[in-house]
């Protein structure tokens, strides 16, 4: 059994590095905190920069060596080399933004909050990752779906006169926004009650694809756009293959690789863009951990490689995730 514990880096002074010089180097500095995604980004954001950010293969090896240079990490080195299913992994600031809706048209940014929708009861399904691409149904309501689903399309015609074209040979999303591009101007996009009236007529007995998607994975926690993942083999298809939803991304501290992790509120939460800055009444409040392990009750340099067989599992030290 792996060993996955909710530790923070934090990435320090990136921020003022990123304004003076693109070529300075970022600084991760290891924090060892066993704390939900929000609370470490949270306690990131007060006291140094934010959850890391990893741009490229170099950074990747020097924020995966400064997190083994700390001797708690080091610690369990020798029992990853023995055991390679023996991990410990690490918050990275990326995560799957639930709320980042776009029109493929100009790229213009959707809010839910602010902007004309027509969802079906219960949509978006936002606890399952994998779906974000929208059809409409004959009815005018909008449904998120798999982006590889086959479906027909609405092409937004501008220079008219007919503005609104049915596709009727199925495609995939993707296949869909290339075919309107290339052919038209764009898949279409529904910004009010009446364009939603024109663009249902056309559909009588099916659905169809219209513009509006969710751009998943694509920035990290302070906001810069995803360019370099380094996720392992397994996970790079995992939001279109799995029935469970995953958002928040863990580093393994010895091999390097990313991995998605599953849903759960507890630890990765619905919101993460707008997770609260203060955590000191949260219960995996990072502040009511010491800073060195070897305060805790149950040192885990007493503890014996597989930590399954530590006392109560560490449930006893509030240092570790309960």
């Amino acid at each position: 059994m792996g060993l996955t514990l909710l530790i923070i880096i934090a990435t320090a002074g990136l921020s003022m590095l990123k304004l003076q010089s693109a070529t300075l180097e970022k600084r991760f500095t290891p924090i060892i905190k066993f704390v939900t995604f929000s609370a470490g980004q949270s306690y990131c954001r007060k006291d140094y920069d934010d959850l890391p950010t990893i741009e490229n293969q170099q950074e990747n090896e020097v924020f995966i060596a400064e997190a083994l240079s700390s001797s708690y990490y080091a610690y369990y080195a020798d029992s990853y080399a023995a055991n390679s299913n023996y991990d410990i992994s690490v918050w990275l600031g990326l995560y799957d933004d639930m709320n980042n809706w776009t029109w493929s048209l100009n790229e213009a940014a959707f809010d839910n909050n602010l902007n004309f929708n027509n969802w079906a009861q219960s949509e978006p399904q936002l606890s399952v990752v994998a779906k974000i691409c929208v059809f409409m149904d004959p009815s005018g309501l909008w449904f998120d779906d798999l982006c590889t689903k086959i479906l027909p399309a609405v092409c937004f015609y501008e220079p008219g006169p007919a503005q609104y074209i049915l596709v009727t040979t199925p495609m995939t999303w993707d296949e869909a926004q290339l075919y309107c591009k290339s052919s038209y101007t764009d898949l279409v996009s529904v910004r009010d009650l009446t364009e939603n009236g024109d663009v249902s007529t056309l559909l009588t007995t099916s659905t169809a694809w219209i513009g509006l998607y969710r751009q998943g994975w694509g920035q990290w926690s302070d906001q810069t756009p995803l360019t370099f993942n380094n996720f392992r083999q397994e996970d790079l298809a995992l939001d279109q293959t799995s029935s469970v939803a995953v958002k928040c991304a863990v580093a393994s501290i010895f091999s390097g690789l990313w991995k998605k992790v599953p849903y759960d509120p507890s630890t990765c939460p619905d919101d993460i863009s707008s997770s609260p800055d203060d955590h000191s009444t949260s219960p995996d409040d990072p502040s009511t951990c010491p800073d060195d392990p070897s305060t805790c009750p149950d040192d885990p340099n007493t503890c014996p490689d597989d930590p399954n067989t530590c006392p109560d599992d560490h449930s006893t030290c509030q240092c570790y995730p309960q």
